[in-house]
C-alpha cells in the first residue's frame, strides 16, 4: 500500500489527491496512503463477489487480492527469470516487474523514463524497431537472442513485444518480457 507516484512536469495529482500524499513538490512525488475502492489492478482475477459482503469486507477483499496478485506476478519473474515493462507509444516507461536492473540504467543527471535512453545500446535498437513494426501490424513481436553486453561477457536475451489493448482514452500500451 505505500507505493510512490511520480507525475511529469504538464501532470497534476487532480481528485486522486486523497490517496496520496506530498513527498517531494518540486519531482512531484507522492506517497499513497489510502486504498482506492473503484481502482484496482486484475490481472487475471475474476470479478466475482458473494451477495452478502459489506462495503468494508469488500475493501479488504480488493485488496487482499491485488496483494496476491501482486505477489504472484513477482514470483513468476522472479523463478523464471523474466523482466516486463509496461511503456506507452513514446517509450515511455510507466511500470515494471522482476529485476528491471539487469536491463535498464537511470540517467546520471536527468531523470528520464524514456526506455530507449535506458537500455544497453544494443537493446534499444531492436526495442525502437520492434515497437514501431508491433504499433504498425498491431501484433505480437518476438526478437530471439539479442546479444548485450553485460560487464566483460556478452548474454543473449529475447525479447517479446505486444500490444495491449486498452481503452480508448489510455495510450496503447507495451509488454516487454526479457529473459536471459
Amino acid at each position: 500500500m505505500r507505493g510512490y507516484l511520480m507525475l511529469g512536469p504538464s501532470e497534476n495529482i487532480g481528485d486522486m489527491g486523497s490517496y496520496f500524499v506530498e513527498e517531494n513538490r518540486k519531482w512531484k512525488l507522492f506517497q499513497k496512503v489510502k486504498e482506492s475502492v473503484g481502482i484496482r489492478q486484475n490481472y487475471g482475477i475474476s470479478d466475482y463477489k458473494p451477495a452478502d459482503i459489506t462495503l468494508s469486507q469488500t475493501t479488504i477483499k480488493i485488496s487482499e487480492l491485488v496483494q496476491y496478485s501482486e505477489s504472484f506476478m513477482d514470483a513468476v519473474a522472479e523463478d523464471f527469470k523474466i523482466t516486463g515493462l509496461y511503456v506507452d507509444e513514446t517509450y515511455q516507461l510507466l511500470h515494471g516487474i522482476g529485476d528491471i536492473n539487469r536491463f535498464l540504467k537511470f540517467p546520471n543527471k536527468r531523470l528520464q523514463f524514456n526506455l530507449l535512453k535506458m537500455v544497453p545500446e544494443e537493446l534499444a535498437v531492436t526495442l525502437s524497431v520492434g515497437i514501431r513494426k508491433a504499433l504498425k501490424q498491431n501484433y505480437k513481436i518476438v526478437s530471439r537472442q539479442v546479444a548485450i553486453r553485460e560487464g566483460k561477457k556478452n548474454v543473449l536475451v529475447n525479447v517479446s513485444i505486444k500490444p495491449i489493448a486498452a481503452e480508448k482514452i489510455y495510450l496503447k500500451l507495451y509488454l516487454f518480457f526479457c529473459r536471459k
